[in-house]
């Protein structure tokens, strides 16, 4: 294998990879939504958006930022934010422990504090509209479509 023949001619594989993934195994691990979404991003830090479609590329990006922050009608499935607000919650205790020092860590672990409750304050409508079996409104196109 091309790993082998690195590893024989003592050249660290780490200095071949590749940095993205290749154009045709990429394109099918997010939706067509997700796609949109990044592309959108991309082209508007790197400014190589076009005039012609700068407002729709400005308001993709503006939606999926709102979709991220579990901004409005977010559409993210309750088991998603559950586990968002678990991982800021158990990165919090990661930071805490890579220090003896809170001045040291206490801003990040604030700021990840912050992001644990926001989901947890996202979720808890939404499981009680659950609980009460009553609807819960999604987006026609989410943006992380639940699985």
């Amino acid at each position: 294998t091309s790993t082998l023949q690195l590893q024989q001619e003592n050249i660290p594989y780490g200095q071949m990879e590749p940095r993205i993934l290749p154009l045709p195994l990429s394109r099918y691990l997010c939706s067509e939504a997700q796609r949109d979404w990044w592309s959108a991003t991309y082209r508007l830090y790197a400014g190589t958006a076009e005039m012609g479609t700068l407002a729709k590329q400005k308001l993709t990006l503006q939606r999926g930022l709102e979709v991220v922050r579990g901004v409005g009608n977010h559409g993210l499935h309750a088991n998603l934010l559950v586990h968002l607000a678990e991982v800021f919650a158990a990165r919090m205790g990661e930071v805490q422990e890579s220090s003896e020092q809170p001045w040291f860590y206490k801003e990040q672990w604030s700021a990840l504090q912050e992001r644990s409750a926001h989901y947890w304050s996202t979720v808890i409508p939404i499981l009680q509209r659950l609980q009460q079996n009553l609807t819960v409104l999604v987006p026609k196109d989410p943006l992380f479509p639940h699985l």
